[in-house]
């Protein structure tokens, strides 16, 4: 059984708007500003090797989500 790749890095995160936030089975849960740009998608595609379900959100949402995904530090 093929392991699951990591979270992007925080840096990847912050400047491109979208991360990963989880799994729900083979499907990538995917955290993303409104603002997120169409190829960082494709990008997180890539990196995951599954299908991606993205819940987009507004700047101070998605700021708030990263905090809580990466931790305060």
């Amino acid at each position: 059984m093929s392991t699951r790749p990591e979270r992007p890095g925080f840096a990847f995160a912050r400047r491109q708007g979208a991360t990963l936030a989880g799994w729900d089975g083979d499907i990538a849960q995917v955290v993303a500003r409104d603002d997120a740009a169409p190829e960082v998608f494709a990008e997180l595609r890539r990196h995951c090797r599954a299908p991606l379900r993205t819940e987009r959100l507004d700047a101070a949402s998605y700021d708030r989500r990263l905090q809580a995904l990466y931790g305060e530090g």
